[in-house]
């Protein structure tokens, strides 16, 4: 079982990044 807390903050990380390469 994966912990959603932890799915959640690389979903944060991967869109935080996006917006940074934009």
């Amino acid at each position: 079982f994966i912990s959603y807390g932890r799915f959640f903050t690389v979903i944060y990380l991967l869109s935080t990044f996006s917006l940074f390469k934009l």
